[in-house]
Formats: structure tokens, sequence, C-alpha cells
């Protein structure tokens, strides 16, 4: 029996290979730790489709439909017009999982042009916008100020001061376990004491803190 019962996780890939082995029964069983909504994250235009596919199956299920930046290669000309069409579904609630992630040898120039036009996609959908942003900050958040999306940047890895900045510019952040790995994160933590939403991944992840101090 879970402490909580009302635990909404804005951030899942259950449609990953990961969860091959047992992924419909720990989704029957999900409520029992507590759970009661899920965000299932795209990552290219065949896991949008998944992704709608369990949210029509589950009533506590959601869908965000994006592009993320290790998945671009082949993307098609026509994506932004695919992702439009796939958000009009009633189960549809974001952008994303898109960003920039410059720790993979993937080109910069094609991650910032999808990123940017993503982000331009949400606002004209007037759809909130999960962000990806690993070893890439000074892009990521160039862009941010530019457009100030609806976004919420997931499991944030950047200083106190860019978290201080996402804050202001109203945008959510949610902290990873990785986020304790190194000793000048601390801080992070404790700028993130007072949370709005806690975000849990349930099974094989790790916990999340989404804030709006």
């Amino acid at each position: 029996m879970s402490l909580y019962n009302n635990i909404f996780d804005a951030h899942a890939h259950y449609d990953d290979k990961w969860f091959d082995d047992d992924r419909f029964e720990l989704l029957e069983n999900i409520h029992t730790k507590g759970v009661c909504g899920i965000v299932n994250n795209a990552v290219d235009l065949k896991t949008a489709k998944t992704c709608i596919e369990y949210a029509e199956k589950y009533d506590f299920m959601y869908a965000a439909v994006g592009f993320h930046p290790e998945n671009l290669e082949n993307i098609p000309d026509n994506y932004l017009e695919q992702l439009a069409q796939l958000s009009k579904h009633k189960k549809v609630v974001a952008i994303g999982e898109t960003g920039l992630d410059y720790h993979w040898d993937i080109p910069k120039d094609l991650q910032k042009r999808v990123f940017e036009e993503q982000i331009r996609l949400s606002l004209d959908l007037e759809m909130p916008l999960i962000v990806h942003d690993r070893e890439a900050h000074g892009d990521v958040y160039d862009l941010l100020r530019k457009y100030k999306p609806n976004a919420l940047v997931h499991c944030f890895s950047g200083s106190v001061e860019l978290m201080r900045e996402a804050v202001r510019m109203g945008m959510y952040i949610s902290l990873g376990v990785t986020v304790l790995r190194l000793p000048r994160k601390f801080r992070l933590t404790g700028f993130c004491l007072k949370p709005t939403l806690r975000i849990w991944r349930p099974c094989r992840s790790v916990a999340s803190v989404a804030t709006a101090l």
C-alpha cells in the first residue's frame, strides 16, 4: 500500500523496451503504488502513435508527442504537420519530448532547428512543452528565453542560477536522482525543498520533483 494516492508522473516512457516483460501488468496495478496519472512521452512519430494507443487503453494515461534529439535520423520533412495532427487527439496533452543533447555526436544545427520548430509548434497549439537538456544549457536557454514556452525542463542538470531563471519564466523543472551524484548539485535540492508538485516514476525509474518556486 502506497503512502500517497495522488502521484502524477509527468514524464514516462512505458513504451520503452525495458518494460516489455511486464508493461501491462505494471500499468494494470500502478494505482496500488499511489500513481493517479501518467504522461507517456514520445521520441518520434512511431512512439507518438504508441503513446496515444496506451493513453486510449488507460484512463489515467496521457500522451506527449514530439521528436527527441537522439531520434532525428531520417526525420520526415512534414513531421510538424504529423505532430500537429496527432496532437488533436483528446489524450495528447503536450509536445515532447524535445530539446538538445550535446553528449552524443548528433549535428547541433539539426537539433537546434528541430527543437525551435517544436517550441513554435507548442506555442501555435497552446500546448505545454517537455524539454530535454543534456550538456546543452546555453543553447537550450537561449531558445527558452526567446520564446518563453509553457515548459517542463525534464531531469534538470544545470546550475541553481539556471533553475531560478526557468522558474522566473514560469516554467517547471524536474530533478532526477542523477542530481545527487555531484556534490555541487546539492544546492539544487536545497532550492527545491518546497515542491508544489511531486512526480514519481515507479519501478525501474527515479524520484523527481517539479517545482514552481
